[in-house]
């Protein structure tokens, strides 16, 4: 019982953690969003999807948006697993502009219900990005 409460309460504090990355948005951050909140005309069923941080410019967030889309709420390890986001169709052509003062209030509101930052070009694992891509700027502003 006492290792089921500091098993939830460690992955709280991570989870917690991972939001508090949204004050302070990078390049390179993937964002795991209820895309049909956003996009009320996009497809109803297959509405959770990453957005990757493709630029910062001002008070705007530019996001590439996720190809592959779940029914249900998936963890980064899920969307990013077998290095899925380096296939060639992994993000759509169209971008997604946020401004970063909205970015808290759709988390609260539990369209962005989870972030990961890779760590240099993995997440979980899995790689996210090419080697190359390191070379941007990590963050704006």
């Amino acid at each position: 019982m006492i290792l089921v409460a500091l098993y939830f309460g460690y992955s709280n504090i991570q989870h917690q953690h991972r939001m508090s990355l949204i004050e302070q948005p990078q390049i390179h951050d993937f964002y795991f969003v209820d895309y049909h909140l956003l996009a009320p005309t996009t497809d109803a069923k297959f509405r959770y999807l990453p957005l990757k941080v493709k630029s910062i410019d001002g008070d705007n967030v530019v996001f590439k948006i996720g190809n592959i889309g779940h029914t249900e709420k998936v963890s980064a390890n899920n969307h990013v697993k077998s290095d899925a986001a380096m296939h060639r169709n992994y993000f759509r052509k169209e971008e997604l502009i946020l401004p970063v003062s909205q970015l808290h209030s759709l988390a609260e509101q539990g369209v962005i219900y989870d972030i990961a930052r890779p760590n240099n070009i993995f997440i979980e694992g899995w790689m996210v990005m090419h080697l190359s891509e390191l070379n941007t700027e990590n963050s704006g502003s």
